[in-house]
């Protein structure tokens, strides 16, 4: 598995589904991949692994060039076992559909899915699916699909121009880059989501769908103006991200019919696209016997039926029909390597990638495979943690896991770091070559199989409250690629059938096809040539692994543990208070500590953990907030008491149960997660993190390694050293805060250390809010609360410390790199404001939030076609330490035009601040606030839980609360929050630029910067 993560490639080797797009986002125009941090994902994917049965696929990675090739003809290679027959196999039967979902076809051959769904309600959900993407272009790579895809919010007949900003909004709608609709090689997806709060809201999103269809305008003028906003997304594939992720790709998909499929195309072909290109691809595709409409929501099947219908049985091809071309890809046979080097990468990693044979999901027979390649990745993830724990690999932070790199290429894909690239490349082929001449061991399957099943329990559990959203891009895949939309108790029924037929020789011998027909994809990233392997000696490794003479068997696998603990004797709270307006109970213990309990219908199966206490880094030594994730980390991939980090592990997949530490600023504290019949499992594992916790070989390396990735991050990404100069500014250097440990830090850093500073924090209690929400009952937490909270050690009482140093006065002006092909050009803006938080405040914030940057979107993307996101804003209110408004806007743009896009968001700025806003746009702007608001989490409610501890009932505002508060904004309450936010003489702003030079007419200014390569001076 491989990549860089996020589009930030120097924060961590990748951990996620493939090396990302490079901007960070799927294809174009569509709804962003989440940038999470590599412990994040590990941890929820190992504890909730198994979840993938929800769709039976797995996201991953992997990608120079020895031998590749492709089977198109089994026949032709020895190694390939396939069933032949004379004549073409009869189609294999569909999987069984959900009957309350209608499927129904119109008269003109469009498609619709249609669903009543009451989850979360007052919602609907719109679709409309072309299927027909980049594959479909005359040109490969000229980019014309998703040019097209722009088009459509750039005018049709009924929405000329940029009306249809103003009308989504209108719904509450946030319309912005990344957004709306997205293009794949596969296909083309327009996505609506409507708050059905007003009369004519669903009629008119059905319209805007219809328009899309059929209406399409491609006016000459707006095809030129949008093609500098295209030319800007282009740009943010020449980041070092986008460089390498080229590279993957190119290896992914070398010799198949997706060799070349970049939905955006070249920046040559991008120039060259006339409005008659855009034109031709609209008439041929977008024609109803290649489209379907999905519409889930809060309103009846006849309702949604009968808007479908009259809206799109009039719509008729404009063109011709041309085929799509059809979707088939063949396993990668040959072997590969391939060693990339980039000034800006991130710190070395190591991937390593089996293709596997393409999987039917409309079919039983794809879908048991699907199922196997889920089985085989968890199973390789487990044995290789166990094999750095008992110190047999010489590897850090191994993942693996099987992913859809697009809908016909699959990959199993290994991630992973180590000291000597090359050698590990053999070590852990031949580790691979083994698991498959040998076998999986009995208790390893058996064990991932009861895994398994209980997230099959728990998707049945929460199968009542799944969102409208999670079924209509359920019914895109379906229609696209036969995916599985049986009915939730059908679906258990039948995939719990199929997981217990399943043998450990079946699953062995599933893993020992792929070994067999798949040849490794090894590709070693990192910045500097003279510390890794040449090309000849990856490939030697490469020669090694695979022909080496295996050995003996591997190891027993780890015996896994039904409890972390013997149960404690219950301690009885000395007091219990019910909290009718947030419909809670309040436990407070003599130790200290609180548990606030709410019942919560959101996740049915599911109970949320959120604990917090007052103190943070603030009560450490100084330049300790660059260790505290560091710490955190490595304890939460420890073992506990006398249990080894496998053990724990191992609880936590069978329980589905997961828990995390932190230590912020001002608090630490815990969130976690469990199955509603599991509770007592995130119980023990709080109170075991808290009284016996551990830093393990294994686990501090992979810290370390994070350091290290960190230290690369801000030497070569230019987000990265944009940060730290501008909380350098803030804080006037990194006495108060400081985001990487420096050398000496990590010089003393130990596993010794790194418990010292946990139970300094976290080891016991003194008066920690542990706030729990979900589907449970009062009695259960009561209970548990009992034993495993009011047991917990009581500690010292103590809070943190005041030691915030007052945002600067004044205007600061720093400068960073821009980075390769000065690809990430741009600048960050951060202003700050002592303020008297109040909820009138926070709630007006969220609007200027919301304007603001709908403003710099209008104005940066649509009218000057300089920055393909327009900006990202963020407004914040903030309590403790200092009350602050903190507004912070980052724009990316043309790096020939910074000084212009600076000074147009600083004249939006200032318009804001002094014009006010007027009643439409706030309108447009509160109404999305409301629909935000709407959408409530039982993260939601924990935070208001937690804030109500906190305050000991002072912050006493609900969910609703907050709804209520927005609803009743003035138009000058959001002005006059305005011009208190955005004053025009005070902000730090840092610009990254080629040579980190400033755009004419401005000049350093503040406090010295800290020493960080790529920064400027002040």
């Amino acid at each position: 598995m491989t990549g860089p993560a996020g589009d930030n490639p120097s924060v961590e080797p990748v951990a996620s589904c493939g090396p990302p797009p490079p901007d960070g986002s799927t294809d174009q125009r569509s709804g962003g991949t989440a940038r999470h941090s590599i412990l994040v994902v590990r941890a929820l994917l190992r504890v909730a692994g198994a979840a993938a049965l929800a769709a039976l696929v797995l996201g991953a990675c992997g990608g120079g060039i020895v031998d590749t090739s492709r089977t198109s003809d089994p026949a032709a290679d020895p190694a390939v076992t396939t069933a032949t027959t004379n004549r073409p196999a009869p189609p294999a039967p569909a999987l069984p559909v959900d009957p309350a979902v209608t499927i129904g076809r119109l008269e003109n051959g469009l498609t619709y899915y249609v669903r009543s769904n009451g989850a979360p309600g007052g919602n609907l959900e719109l679709r409309l699916v072309v299927a027909a993407g980049s594959l479909e272009q005359e040109v490969a790579g000229s980019g014309v699909a998703h040019f097209v895809e722009h088009m459509l919010f750039n005018g049709t007949v009924g929405f000329p121009g940029n009306t249809l900003t103003q009308t989504l909004e209108g719904f509450g709608m946030q319309v912005g880059a990344d957004v709306n609709a997205y293009t794949t090689c596969e296909a083309t997806v327009y996505s609506l989501s409507v708050a059905l709060d007003g009369a004519d809201s669903a009629a008119t999103a059905f319209d805007v769908l219809d328009q899309w269809a059929s209406a399409a305008t491609i006016d000459p003028a707006a095809v030129a103006d949008e093609r500098g906003v295209v030319l800007e997304e282009y740009r943010t594939t020449e980041t070092v991200s986008g460089i390498i992720s080229a590279r993957f790709d190119e290896t992914y998909t070398a010799g198949s019919m997706y060799e070349d499929c970049d939905p955006i195309g070249t920046g040559e072909m991008i120039l060259a696209t006339d409005p008659a290109d855009l034109r031709r691809f609209y008439d041929q595709w977008y024609r109803p016997d290649m489209m379907a409409v999905v519409a889930v929501g809060d309103l009846s099947v006849d309702r949604l039926e009968q808007e479908i219908a009259d809206r799109f049985s009039d719509n008729v091809a404009r063109s011709g029909r041309p085929a799509p071309r059809p979707r088939h890809a063949d396993p990668i046979t040959g072997a590969l390597a391939e060693v990339i080097v980039h000034p800006d990468a991130p710190s070395p990693f190591v991937s390593i990638d089996l293709s596997l044979a393409d999987r039917d999901p409309g079919t039983a027979a794809g879908e048991r495979a699907s199922l196997l390649d889920g089985l085989v990745s968890s199973l390789l993830q487990y044995h290789l943690d166990e094999q750095v724990a008992a110190g047999g690999l010489e590897i850090v932070r191994p993942f693996a896991i099987d992913f859809a790199y697009t809908d016909e290429l699959r990959f199993l894909g290994f991630n992973y770091v180590a000291a000597d690239e090359a050698g590990s490349v053999s070590v852990l082929l031949i580790e691979l070559r083994t698991l498959a001449e040998h076998g999986f061991q009995e208790v390893a399957v058996e064990r991932q199989v009861a895994v398994f099943q209980k997230a099959l329990d728990q998707a049945l559990a929460g199968a009542a409250t799944r969102q409208d959203q999670m079924f209509a891009d359920t019914y895109v895949r379906h229609f696209l690629t036969g995916a599985d939309i049986d009915e939730a108790t059908a679906l258990h029924t039948r995939l719990s059938a199929m997981l217990a037929s399943i043998t450990t020789d079946e699953v062995s011998a599933h893993f020992a096809d792929t070994m067999a027909v798949a040849g490794p994809l090894v590709i070693v990233v990192g910045h500097d040539a003279t510390g890794l392997p040449s090309v000849a000696e990856l490939e030697a490794a490469v020669r090694e692994g695979r022909t080496a003479v295996l050995g003996d068997r591997l190891p027993t696998a780890t015996a896994a543990v039904d409890s972390l603990m013997d149960t404690p004797e219950p301690v009885e709270p000395i007091e219990v208070n019910p909290l009718p307006t947030h419909d809670a109970v309040e436990f407070v213990y003599a130790n200290g500590a609180r548990v606030i309990a709410g019942w919560s219908e959101i996740a049915e199966g599911q109970v949320d953990l959120w604990a917090e206490a007052q103190g943070g880094w603030t009560l450490l030594a100084p330049g300790d907030s660059a260790l505290v994730d560091h710490v955190t980390g490595a304890v939460d991939r420890s073992g506990v008491a006398d249990l080894t980090a496998i053990q724990v592990e191992a609880f936590e997949q069978s329980t589905g149960a997961w828990l995390m530490s932190m230590i912020g600023e001002t608090t630490e504290g815990f969130m976690g997660s469990a199955r509603s019949t599991d509770q007592e499992a995130l119980f023990a594992l709080l109170h075991a993190r808290i009284t016996s916790p551990r830093v393990d070989g294994p686990a501090f390396a992979e810290a370390m390694e994070a350091i290290t990735n960190l230290r690369r991050a801000v030497e070569a990404d230019p987000y990265a050293a944009s940060m730290v100069q501008t909380f350098s500014a803030r804080y006037g250097g990194d006495t108060y805060l400081r985001l990487f440990p420096d050398e000496s830090q990590t010089g003393r850093f130990s596993p010794d250390s790194a418990l010292a500073i946990y139970e300094s924090r976290l080891g016991d209690v003194d008066d920690l809010v542990i706030a729990i929400v979900g589907d449970t009952d009062i009695d259960t937490i009561s209970e548990l609360s009992d034993r495993y909270v009011g047991t917990l050690p009581r500690g010292v009482p103590d809070t943190w410390l005041d030691l915030a140093p007052q945002p600067p006065t004044g205007i600061v002006t720093r400068a960073v790199q821009a980075g390769a092909n000065d690809a990430s050009a741009g600048f960050d803006l951060l202003i700050v404001t002592a303020v008297e938080p109040t909820e009138r405040l926070i709630a007006a914030a969220r609007v200027v939030e919301r304007v603001l940057e709908t403003r710099l979107f209008a104005t940066l993307r649509e009218e000057l076609a300089m920055s393909y996101s327009g900006a990202f804003v963020s407004v914040q209110v903030v309590e403790h330490p200092l009350p602050l408004a903190v507004v912070y806007v980052s724009v990316d743009g043309n790096p020939t035009g910074l000084g212009e896009l600076h000074a147009r968001t600083l004249a939006e700025i200032a318009d804001l601040a002094t014009g006010g806003t007027d009643p439409d746009e706030f309108e447009r702007a509160r109404s999305t606030v409301l629909v935000d608001l709407d959408f409530v989490t039982n993260g939601d409610l924990l935070k208001r839980l937690i804030a109500w501890g906190r305050s000991h009932g002072a912050d006493s505002a609900t969910v609703g609360d907050r709804y209520d508060e927005v609803m009743a904004l003035s138009l000058s309450a959001v002005s006059e929050t305005a011009a208190l936010l955005l004053p025009a003489d005070r902000r730090i702003e840092v610009f990254r630029t080629p040579g980190a030079e400033l755009p004419a007419g401005h000049s350093r200014s503040g406090m010295a910067d800290v020493g960080t390569t790529g920064a400027g001076t002040g």
